[in-house]
């Protein structure tokens, strides 16, 4: 049984915001950006860039690389210690993480195709898209995924003992007032 992070009462039912432990991987979404990580531990990012970092004799190399079929390029940093974390920058959270337990695991990027497949030009706020899309991934990563079950409280007429009915519920919200707000309105 899962504990419930927040429960409120609304319309004489329950709406509980529980963690989703089976949260759909952001990266299989219609994203903009390619995600291309390198980790020997994880398996992170997008799985069929068609880059092989192998075939490149360094991160700066693979850059210069995407730089030359890309609009915008950006580093990807993963933060692991007691969990993982990714951000664009060596700032992951409030606080500033260096040494060997953070560094660069890979780029994110949009090729010109991304953008005329998608009828976007190159005055959007692309970078702003990219940051968008990995910070999305780094709360996948956090665990900071979750869903709400709308309960109806049900009354026996003969003994008084009430069970809970789950009239409702969905998974994948981003935040705990996301899922809150949405079991309101299905309330």
């Amino acid at each position: 049984m899962r504990n419930a992070i927040e429960s409120v009462e609304h319309n004489n039912l329950i709406i509980e915001v529980l963690p989703d432990f089976d949260p759909q991987n952001p990266r299989e979404w219609d994203n903009l950006g390619t995600m291309l990580c390198w980790h020997k531990r994880y398996n992170l990012g997008d799985s069929n860039t068609g880059i092989d970092f192998d075939d490149y004799d360094s991160a700066e190399e693979l850059f210069k690389y995407l730089k030359s079929i890309s609009t915008v390029v950006l580093p990807l940093f993963l933060y692991d210690h007691s969990g993982i974390s990714m951000s664009t920058t060596t700032y992951i959270g409030k606080a500033h993480h260096a040494g060997w337990d953070s560094g660069l695991v890979g780029y994110i990027y949009i090729t010109k195709d991304d953008l005329h497949r998608e009828g976007l030009d190159e005055n959007a706020d692309l970078e702003a898209i990219l940051v968008n899309e990995v910070e999305i991934y780094d709360r996948y990563l956090r665990g900071e995924v979750y869903g709400y079950q709308v309960i109806k409280p049900v009354t026996c007429d003969c003994c008084g003992h009430t069970e809970r009915e789950v009239v409702d519920s969905c998974w994948g919200y981003e935040s705990v007032e996301e899922a809150l707000n949405a079991g309101k309105e299905v309330a």
